[in-house]
């Protein structure tokens, strides 16, 4: 596996151009594995279980939102996934749904490792006047780890989608339970949190008591095992001046991870299950043929006292 690393961290990626990574998110700059200090570690992948229905996330990985795009492919033509490649419509036609397979012809991809950064470059095909270049670097210095992607609009008409990074993320392994703490100042919906877990067999099947609200943080009162959480945060009810970051610990553990946004999120979405915590903070990006934009995201990765 391929890897950068310094005195503190060391970064795994999964990386294989010859290989598709996941229908649904990009496949450059997919953070595998986290080490900080030789010995704890953070990422996860999105199903343990197997049999679940999985997307084949894990760790840090990115995903970019254009689903009304396959809208206007006719069953058997095909339409831009930005970050994966082309996808063919299926014969019920419809918006991309993350829950289906499609046949996919992938965008081509290669990458370039340094000592403590690696830098991905995507290359696009030219399909429904949709052409995007995506370079992508991640880098690290002492126990922080940034990514700074831009967007090239190469194509004839101007990206409108959305960007984010879904971090399947835990502290060193520990299962999701009572202990852990995940903060979030900008969240002005936080308490809703109390009606967001759910049965994994059956994601109507609603329950209550996992988690609650204390403060600016949300705390867990039982183990995830068999249930999963969602919860979604409009722009609205976001609140960056509070803090534009998340911070995820736990109370018997000397570890956190926090990342860092230079932006207000579009929307906030908190979704795991037994094993993983994950805070997605989506970006909007709108980009005219022609032009780039470039973002960047920092994760802070800390032992001792937060």
């Amino acid at each position: 596996m391929n890897t950068i690393q310094n005195e503190r961290l060391s970064v795994a990626f999964r990386y294989d151009p010859q290989t598709l990574f996941s229908e649904r998110f990009e496949a450059a700059g997919v953070v595998a594995r986290v080490c900080l200090d030789g010995k704890y570690s953070f990422c996860e992948p999105e199903q343990r279980i197997a049999g679940r229905v999985t997307c084949n996330g894990v760790g840090l990985c990115g995903e970019y939102v254009w689903d009304e795009l396959a809208n206007e492919a006719k069953p058997g033509e095909v339409f831009p996934k930005l970050g994966v490649g082309l996808l063919t419509q299926r014969s019920e036609g419809g918006p991309y749904n993350m829950w289906r397979h499609y046949e996919v012809q992938p965008f081509p991809l290669s990458a370039r490792f340094e000592k403590d950064r690696a830098v991905f470059v995507q290359e696009p095909i030219l399909c429904l006047g949709v052409a995007a270049r995506i370079t992508k670097t991640v880098a690290v210095e002492g126990a922080d780890l940034y990514t700074e992607t831009t967007l090239e609009n190469v194509g004839t008409r101007p990206l409108r989608l959305r960007e984010y990074q879904h971090n399947f993320v835990s502290l060193n392994g520990m299962p999701v339970g009572p202990g852990y703490r995940l903060r979030l100042p900008m969240d002005g919906t936080i308490g809703e949190i109390t009606d967001a877990a759910y049965d994994v067999r059956d994601f109507h099947i609603r329950r209550s008591g996992y988690m609650k609200a204390e403060g600016d943080s949300i705390v867990w009162l039982k183990t995830m095992d068999g249930h999963g959480f969602h919860k979604v945060t409009l722009q609205k009810d976001l609140h960056p001046e509070r803090g534009a970051y998340w911070e995820l610990t736990h109370d018997s553990l000397p570890l956190s991870v926090r990342e860092g946004l230079s932006f207000c999120p579009q929307e906030l979405v908190l979704w795991g299950v037994e094993h993983c915590v994950c805070t997605e903070a989506y970006i909007p990006l709108e980009v005219q043929p022609g032009q780039a934009f470039t973002w960047k995201r920092q994760w802070q990765f800390r032992a001792g006292q937060p």
